[in-house]
């Protein structure tokens, strides 16, 4: 058995073979954010995640290193490092905009996760573009990321998006695309895929089929109330996804243990 998939093992629960991963790197994206203002807060929503059986933690490095003691020990949820810097999703008034270039650089090698004690290590992919080169570009850093992790053992969990100047904003999630993505990032080499819910479970099911790498489903926006959230949830789980990796839609509940085990209700329950 490899590193890779020792590591892969931490990250899915042993009986149902699916994972609740909680994804707290959006701060670095849009800065303090309700749910996110502080680390007391961080602090607060991992011991509530723990407490609800989440089976990984997406974390950035500093968040990592601001919070060692509560990933140590037996029992210690795996940890995703969030290793891709984009300033897609942050607010467009702030550092004079953001949220459209849709471009990715890595803040952290895979050698380095490794030494921070990551069992994955997360990066994002922004495809579809008219420019060939561009294409070429980002699928070629994946290529060598999954390369560079597969020689250490280190899982790749990417999140490949359909955000190029040559996708229609309104087919960024369309079942043709989001599977299109699903398959690009598995061909390339990603152990683990996180996309977008189609709305949908037979369309996320024609995604699950395409992928040859297991499929998370993003936690995406915060929706209005959690109970859609969970509705989504159920809907993937019964297409055959592995798992969830969800941010907004725990840290902004009040309470994270409740949420957390709920979803894992959701996610567990499928066989």
């Amino acid at each position: 058995m490899s590193g890779t998939q020792l590591r892969l093992d931490r990250l899915f629960d042993k009986k149902s073979g699916k994972s609740v991963i909680i994804a707290l790197s959006n701060a670095m994206y849009f800065g303090p954010t309700p749910g996110m203002q502080n680390n007391d807060d961080i602090r607060k929503v991992v011991t509530g995640a723990v407490d609800g059986n989440c089976d990984g933690v997406m974390v950035t490095p500093g968040g990592l290193r601001a919070n060692l003691d509560l990933f140590s020990g037996r029992g210690g949820p795996a940890i995703i490092l969030s290793a891709g810097y984009t300033s897609s999703w942050r607010p467009t008034d702030r550092f004079g905009g953001g949220g459209s270039a849709h471009r990715m650089s890595t803040i952290t090698s895979v050698e380095d996760a490794l030494r921070m004690g990551a069992d994955a290590y997360h990066i994002y992919s922004f495809l579809g573009w008219k420019d060939p080169d561009r294409e070429a570009e980002e699928l070629g850093l994946l290529g060598r990321v999954c390369e560079e992790a597969r020689a250490c053992g280190l899982p790749v969990i990417c999140e490949p998006l359909a955000r190029g100047d040559a996708v229609d904003p309104k087919d960024y999630n369309s079942t043709e695309n989001v599977a299109l993505m699903a398959r690009l990032a598995s061909e390339v080499g990603a152990d683990v895929v996180k996309v977008e819910y189609t709305g949908s479970p037979e369309s996320f099911g024609t995604v699950v089929e395409a992928s040859h790498a297991p499929v998370v489903m993003m936690g995406g926006a915060k929706t209005d109330t959690y109970d859609e959230f969970l509705t989504f949830l159920d809907g993937a789980m019964s297409s055959g996804a592995r798992g969830v990796a969800v941010g907004r839609n725990v840290y902004s509940q009040d309470n994270a243990a409740e949420a957390v085990s709920r979803a894992a209700a959701v996610v567990h329950k499928q066989k």
